[in-house]
């Protein structure tokens, strides 16, 4: 677990999935999502995903940086797919966010 958690953590901003981690620490990717369900009570993407929002949430200080370079920095492909997932798993969108909290 600590390898597969340690492989999404240096690469959330690649399109990476399940397989992807699964080949990293040499489990099949069945058996990968079992330890995350057992271990963290989720899957491997919505690990994925809460990794690239706290990501997200970090590089909110950077007023230099936009919401779309955000969004793209941390491996989403679409700013609008961003600000939905971020709006889910924070209850407001990164520009909210940043404004009323950062």
């Amino acid at each position: 677990m600590k390898e597969a958690r340690g492989f999404i953590s240096n690469n959330y901003d690649k399109n990476i999935t399940v397989e992807d981690v699964a080949d990293s620490v040499c489990l099949s990717s069945s058996y990968l999502s079992h330890l995350f369900r057992e271990k963290l009570n989720c899957t491997v993407n919505n690990y994925i995903t809460r990794v690239r929002i706290e990501k997200s949430i970090e590089l909110m200080s950077m007023r230099e940086l936009s919401i779309q370079e955000i969004s793209k920095k941390v491996g989403f492909n679409s700013q609008s797919y961003f600000t939905k997932i971020f709006k889910r798993y924070i209850g407001v969108t990164p520009v909210i966010y940043r404004n009323k909290f950062k």
